[in-house]
């Protein structure tokens, strides 16, 4: 959505409010750069390679923060324990019944 959105905007325009998982973006475009390559034939692979690195280091960043999430994570060495996600919501819903 954001790359449609960005690509449809006219010079001077604001876009609307766009969410991307957690982020949230308003554009401005503020002009057209002048193309530097003529062919775009001569690009496209390279430009489609570069997108899918692009995407595949975002899918993995969230999956990495979603495992993180929903891991309980002990620290032998520093004696810390970080609860995963269920048991702080239990603890969060154990409270609010107890209130």
């Amino acid at each position: 959505e954001l790359e449609s959105e960005a690509f449809g905007l006219q010079i001077g325009e604001i876009s609307k409010v766009i969410q991307v998982g957690e982020y949230y973006f308003i554009l401005l475009c503020q002009g057209f750069t002048t193309p530097t390559v003529e062919d775009f034939d001569s690009v496209q692979e390279i430009l489609r390679t570069d997108l899918q690195e692009k995407k595949m280091r975002l899918a993995m960043q969230q999956m990495y923060t979603a495992l993180h999430d929903d891991s309980q994570i002990d620290n032998f060495l520093a004696g810390t324990s970080q609860p995963s996600r269920a048991q702080r919501q239990a603890v969060r819903q154990s409270q609010t019944i107890e209130r």
